[in-house]
């Protein structure tokens, strides 16, 4: 199963990065009711895929071929890093991306200490 990557609308491509202006209103809810149709439509794809990949598990030959099952893992980790791409996309078209400032101290710490800095 191949996944496509959703791109956004016109109403969430109206900023950029560079621009001083906030979004309005309209657009913050044209675009979070853009992510929540990404998300409805992900998750159900999710969800179907883990029950068929449950189903398969109560047959004998679910039981002794499992390789089907790594199939469908596979198809949920592409589906799920698919719609947080698809989404991170959406949300920083109108300069609202999530940015995981835990993640950016230990970048930085990392580039420290290669570099000989303070602990």
């Amino acid at each position: 199963m191949t996944t496509k990557t959703r791109a956004p609308s016109a109403s969430t491509t109206t900023s950029t990065a560079g621009d001083a202006q906030q979004p309005s209103t309209q657009q913050l809810r044209q675009t979070i009711e853009e992510i929540a149709g990404y998300a409805n439509q992900a998750f159900d794809e999710i969800a179907a895929v883990a029950r068929l990949a449950l189903l398969a598990l109560e047959t004998p030959n679910g039981q002794r071929n499992t390789e089907p099952l790594a199939h469908a893992f596979s198809v949920i980790c592409s589906l799920a890093q698919d719609m947080q791409n698809t989404i991170d996309y959406t949300a920083e078209a109108i300069d609202c991306g999530y940015t995981d400032h835990m993640a950016l101290r230990r970048i930085k710490a990392w580039g420290d200490a290669r570099n000989g800095g303070a602990a």
